[in-house]
């Protein structure tokens, strides 16, 4: 699956999570760490999938997150910006449903969310170059 959504941090101190499974923290989730990186996390257990990039503050990006068996890949702005592929864990989401911008009530997302999309498959590069092309004057 797949998931993209506008986002602008105004602080992560403690981290603030963008998607996430509403019964469980261990499930996936995505979320900007401390050091202002994205991550994916399969599973509490399996580690994390962090950008390469380090975010600013108040500026929106363009997150997009992409969960395909043992392939993970983050893209910031329509562009791959970390990928793995992870032996050790298949995600999947559980059917209990998702949280935007929440993981615990003591770390909501400090910031604004914009438009979120949510894929049942993996998009390609190219559509999700698409969407940011298409949408960005909103955000800019």
């Amino acid at each position: 699956y797949t998931v993209s959504a506008w986002v602008k941090a105004t602080n992560w101190t403690v981290g603030r999570t963008i998607l996430s499974s509403v019964t469980s923290e261990y499930e996936p989730h995505i979320h900007i760490w401390t050091n202002g990186k994205v991550q994916i996390v399969a599973n509490a257990s399996d580690g994390y999938l962090p950008s390469v990039t380090v975010l600013a503050a108040d500026t929106f990006y363009f997150v997009t997150a992409i969960f395909d068996g043992l392939y993970k890949e983050i893209r910031l702005n329509g562009v791959s910006d970390a990928s793995e592929t992870d032996p050790t864990y298949s995600a999947g989401w559980g059917a209990s449903g998702h949280d935007i911008g929440i993981l615990t009530a003591a770390q909501p997302f400090l910031g604004t969310i914009g438009e979120v999309w949510v894929w049942k498959r993996r998009i390609t590069a190219a559509e999700d170059l698409h969407i940011y092309e298409k949408t960005k004057w909103r955000y800019s």
